[in-house]
């Protein structure tokens, strides 16, 4: 009898032990299930990230370019805006030197 008791004990001690290792691992397999769920959200959105960095950085280049070209445009344009300007000056002194002639041969013939 007493071995019958000492075999029953022992049996429903494995079916407690073998029944709270199940559970053990099946909240395991949820966790492993959660973690892995949560690497796939997160390598998908690392992914979405580095995607718009790449478009960012393309649209840096490209503005980089533009503001090149656009400060080369404006340094020319400076330069031919103060060339014509120079050139206006000359015309101008050019035209008030001949006005001064004009004048003082206006005033000879009314002298005369």
């Amino acid at each position: 009898m007493r071995q019958v008791t000492i075999v029953i004990l022992i049996a429903a001690l494995s079916i407690l032990l073998l029944t709270g290792c199940q559970k053990s691992n099946a909240s395991q397999v949820r966790r492993a299930r959660l973690v892995v769920d949560e690497n796939l959200q997160l390598k998908k959105q690392l992914e979405e990230k580095n995607q718009l960095i790449e478009d960012l950085e393309k649209q840096v280049k490209e503005i980089k370019l533009e503001f090149a070209k656009k400060k080369e445009e404006f340094g020319t344009t400076t330069i031919k805006t103060l060339q014509m300007m120079a050139e206006t000056e000359k015309r101008n002194r050019d035209l008030l030197l001949e006005n001064a002639k004009l004048k003082e041969e206006l005033e000879k013939l009314k002298t005369q």
